[in-house]
């Protein structure tokens, strides 16, 4: 209801954030102990297990994102493996049966929800390992367990397979963008891809995940990146604060669009006509209105892209 008064829902995000990581952390907590009550025999599980998050979950986008998550277990113990199994049935049991549909990055792979260190270590060195494979495990976020299991993740895996190898890794970024857009509407008619298109959403996220990259961040969530970024970067700095800019506006459109018109990221232009109305607080909206703020969106994505070719331009080559 604020947000039809024209809160923005950035306000509510962080909250929402908070209160999912303790539904999570006790969920968790729960799932184990009910395992641990019904094994034979004692388990000692040593903190060698840890659940991240990943896409938008980890980055802080609370609201219309998937619920991506990362099950780790830094031991090769086929007990332990066998509890925490047992675990993850449970929980994801759990989420499911309370309207949660969450997603398991490797689950596909290895046909497990845990996926153990070693694994992970042994596929990235495959080279089976794909763009948004390294970029999820990049952008992860711890949510329960051990922090050692997490350091343990990027010592084993983030390290040696993005970080030394940031070249590579860059022109799989700018080969899977090029992809994407030729997917995407090209903005000029009337829909408009706000996540996936040029100059749109992801291409912000990714750039900043670039960044980080390079500069060897860790921070997940994209506002505070901006700002340690900005920091790190002084000759791009007003490129990286603009671009800050341009995403809050966009995903204000988003969440409003997703809010009032459709649960969808590629939006129509003549339905913005009530986004516009909680922009402007103008409740006297018309067509040219709509119209108007889809070239709005459309020069901030253009701006978008203008931005990310000088931001990539400026990251030398090892």
């Amino acid at each position: 209801v604020e947000t039809l008064g024209g809160a923005r829902l950035d306000q509510y995000r962080q909250s929402f954030v908070n209160f999912m990581d303790e539904y999570m952390s006790n969920l968790y907590s729960s799932c184990k102990r009910q395992v641990k009550a019904e094994s034979p025999v004692g388990i000692e599980t040593h903190d060698l297990f840890a659940i991240l998050a990943s896409g938008g979950l980890a980055r802080g986008q609370a609201f219309g994102g998937d619920y991506d998550l990362i099950l780790v277990l830094n031991s090769d113990d086929p007990v332990l493996f066998g509890f925490f199994r047992r675990v993850s049935v449970l929980l994801h049991r759990e989420l499911v049966a309370r309207g949660t549909l969450p997603q398991y990055r490797f689950a596909d792979h290895f046909g497990e929800y845990v996926v153990t260190l070693s694994q992970l270590e042994e596929w990235y060195r495959s080279g089976q390992a794909d763009t948004v494979d390294k970029t999820q495990i990049l952008g992860a976020r711890l949510l329960v367990g051990n922090t050692r299991v997490h350091k343990e993740l990027i010592r084993r895996v983030v390290e040696p397979f993005v970080f030394r190898r940031f070249d590579a890794f860059r022109d799989e970024m700018a080969a899977e963008m090029r992809l994407r857009h030729q997917a995407c509407p090209d903005g000029a008619s009337d829909r408009i891809s706000l996540k996936e298109g040029k100059g749109g959403l992801w291409d912000i996220e990714q750039a900043a995940l670039l960044l980080r990259a390079r500069h060897r961040l860790l921070e997940p969530t994209v506002s505070r990146s901006f700002i340690l970024l900005a920091d790190a970067c002084p000759e791009i700095r007003g490129e990286i604060l603009e671009l800050a800019e341009h995403h809050g506006f966009l995903r204000r459109v988003r969440d409003l669009y997703r809010l009032l018109v459709a649960a969808e990221d590629e939006i129509l232009a003549t339905e913005l006509g009530v986004v516009e109305r909680i922009l402007s607080g103008n409740r006297d909206v018309g067509p040219r209105d709509a119209t108007r703020l889809a070239d709005r969106v459309r020069m901030h994505m253009g701006r978008v892209t203008a931005l990310i070719d000088r931001i990539v331009a400026s990251l030398p080559r090892a």
